[in-house]
């Protein structure tokens, strides 16, 4: 699977396309980025894939006031899930920024440089 970052902290200088790295990951759904600029840049390539997706979770961590008093963040000390069937507006509460993790399988077709939709 291809994957870029628009971020270079964490990558070893050095690094060139083609070569192989390790780390955690997260992926995004849409990144307008991606279908709306980058992917018109001659060479770069499809990174648009297919999805199944086998299984949703809603991060339920509590929130608590950051060190520094100037936001909040994820008490990762109490890091929590719940299963839910989608992502309905219904389950977002308007004063936090919700989080689901997708469990997905991969279709198995080529990558594309479009949304299929």
């Amino acid at each position: 699977m291809l994957a870029y970052s628009e971020q270079e902290r964490g990558i070893e200088s050095g690094c060139k396309v083609g070569d192989s790295v390790h780390g955690n990951l997260s992926f995004g759904v849409d990144p307008f980025f991606y279908f709306e600029t980058h992917c018109k840049i001659p060479g770069i390539p499809p990174l648009i894939y297919e999805w199944r997706v086998d299984s949703i979770e809603q991060d339920t961590t509590p929130y608590i006031l950051s060190n520094d008093g100037r936001m909040y963040i994820r008490d990762e000390s109490q890091r929590s899930h719940r299963s839910v069937r989608g992502t309905h507006p219904s389950l977002i509460k308007p004063d936090q920024c919700p989080e689901f993790v997708l469990f997905c399988s991969g279709l198995g077709t080529e990558p594309s440089h479009k949304l299929l939709r």
